[in-house]
């Protein structure tokens, strides 16, 4: 009987965890209110614990007690690092395909039934990939909404036909590349073939690394976009990392992704490499300034100078601004928050980071 029903999951929703009980729970309560007569019997919830140091053990076994579908609860005797939990994550689920949900999101109202939808609709596509809505740390306030791609509806990408510059050409954003992992949901058995993995171990992001290597690396996958939004996601609860150490990690990580998936493509690994300061320079100019003081000319800069010298968005989008006044920028960081992205940001919050 237990095998039948194996048989009969078709998606996972993954969730790994590490200390955040609160908006665990809230993740959990938006699957439980969308499951139904008619897709109970093809879904299950797989959580694996990095080894919390709060109530996350107690909140699980409360929730298994009331769960309408199936709980895979896994954990880890230590914190691993988020990479090894989540890899774990999808090593336990028995569904044909993971849906990958951060503890602090949550999945949106009917999403569950219309990734269902997709995933009956589509069955050759690896990777589905749908919007977000962005909201404060409370769930409380909508942000405004920023399409991914420049496109309008969805498309299908296969990759085996179509090459990866149509991917960059339609391209908003970084986000676009797969960095957001709870608008992805795949093959288990494509993420399950990956190689090569090992290497990103320890950059805190895995799943980019194993998404972008089943679609473009030793082999050619499939691709569709769901234009709808299905998830929120909740800004404001990340842990933050030294800032100057986390600019660092990115910049690295992003270059030797881009080296590893692309291999001699100087083309592609600029383009990938031109949408990591697009989507996270200002934010450097700003912050990295502010916590790293007159230490950021004689370490941060020269760190960025090495790597980016011969982009022209450097030069004339980055430089500049790490030259205006502190106080400046910081006026700039906080209308740009709250004109542009939407976020009830106040001053306050600004002047401290």
């Amino acid at each position: 009987m237990q095998q039948q029903h194996n048989q009969k999951i078709l998606l996972s929703i993954c969730i790994p965890t590490y200390d955040h009980s609160a908006y665990l729970k809230e993740a959990i309560d938006t699957v439980f209110k969308q499951v139904d007569e008619v897709n109970r019997e093809c879904l299950e919830l797989v959580i694996n614990d990095n080894g919390s140091t709060d109530e996350t053990a107690t909140v699980i076994l409360s929730l298994k007690a009331k769960a309408p579908i199936p709980i895979i609860a896994g954990r880890n005797s230590k914190n691993l690092g988020y990479d090894l939990n989540c890899l774990k994550v999808v090593e336990l689920a028995r569904g044909q395909y993971c849906w990958l949900l951060g503890d602090d999101d949550q999945i949106l109202p009917g999403a569950i039934n219309h990734v269902l939808a997709q995933i009956k609709g589509n069955p050759q596509v690896d990777v589905f990939m749908g919007n977000k809505e962005d909201f404060d740390v409370s769930f409380s306030k909508p942000m405004k909404f920023r399409p991914l791609f420049n496109i309008s509806g969805d498309r299908l990408f296969d990759f085996n036909h179509v090459k990866v510059d149509e991917y960059f050409k339609i391209s908003k954003k970084l986000i676009c590349f797969f960095n957001f992992i709870s608008i992805l949901i795949f093959k288990r058995a494509s993420w399950q073939s990956v190689q090569g993995r090992e290497k990103f171990i320890g950059s805190k992001y895995i799943h980019v690394y194993m998404i972008m290597a089943l679609l473009w690396k030793d082999r050619r996958g499939i691709l569709k976009n769901i234009p709808d939004k299905i998830v929120g996601r909740r800004w404001g609860s990340d842990r933050v990392t030294a800032i100057v150490e986390r600019l660092k990690e990115d910049v690295g990580f992003y270059d030797s992704l881009a080296r590893n998936i692309f291999k001699n493509n100087q083309r592609y690994i600029r383009r990938l490499n031109s949408l990591v300061l697009k989507n996270d320079g200002f934010s450097w100019a700003v912050r990295a300034r502010n916590v790293a003081g007159f230490g950021f000319y004689a370490d941060v800069f020269p760190f960025l100078l090495k790597r980016f010298w011969s982009y022209p968005l450097f030069w004339f989008k980055i430089v500049p601004l790490l030259f205006l006044p502190v106080t400046l920028l910081k006026v700039i960081r906080w209308m740009y928050r709250r004109v542009v992205k939407g976020e009830n940001v106040n001053w306050s919050d600004i002047l401290q980071n």
